[in-house]
């Protein structure tokens, strides 16, 4: 006993065991006094003087500190070619968004195509993914309002289909390259 407390000690390693009422305000005096080094250190410091705290304990601690959540570096993303589009048309991005889940009556898909200049964004309603009503919508849209030079898609099916590329190969200004849409590194072409 010392003092009003009723301490217990370990009788394995000879340290006082701590409440639980005790633990983080323990953890956090062991942590300060080791100067936010971090959970191996942490941890050494909390076995060698107390008993009774386990070890993911000091994980779940170290994720409240204040001080070494503000201290971590920042991971940064690769930084890849900037898509540059001087004007309206120049590049197309087109995809087929999957409505199967959510249907509108027989409608269950939709064909979203986006100039990257302007970020306008057309959609039509379909009813099935084949390459032919593909087809028929992106000839109306190019009629509509004129064909871009860079018409991009996925490598889905109904997009690297022979109808679609009859329909691209009408405009003989119109380029049709394949990959990811609405993604700065996939090839430019111009």
């Amino acid at each position: 006993m010392v003092g009003s407390q009723h301490i217990i000690f370990c009788k394995k390693s000879g340290c006082p065991v701590v409440a639980r009422e005790e633990i983080f305000q323990t953890i956090s005096t062991c942590h300060t006094n080791v100067g936010h080094s971090g959970r191996d250190q942490t941890w050494a410091e909390v076995k060698n003087n107390y008993a009774g705290i386990k070890w993911d304990v000091i994980d779940i601690f170290l994720k409240t500190c204040t001080s070494c959540c503000q201290r971590q570096a920042v991971k940064s993303l690769p930084s890849g070619k900037a898509m540059i589009n001087l004007s309206f048309l120049i590049r197309v991005q087109i995809d087929l968004i999957d409505f199967r889940s959510r249907p509108d009556n027989e409608y269950k898909w939709i064909l979203h195509a986006r100039d990257c200049f302007s970020k306008y964004s057309w959609a039509y309603a379909l009813k099935s993914k084949r390459a032919a009503e593909v087809a028929s919508h992106v000839f109306d849209q190019f009629c509509s309002f004129g064909p871009p030079r860079i018409f991009q898609s996925d490598n889905g099916r109904e997009f690297t289909a022979g109808v679609i590329q009859e329909v691209c190969n009408m405009w003989p200004g119109t380029v049709m390259i394949h990959g990811r849409p609405r993604h700065p590194q996939t090839p430019v072409a111009i």
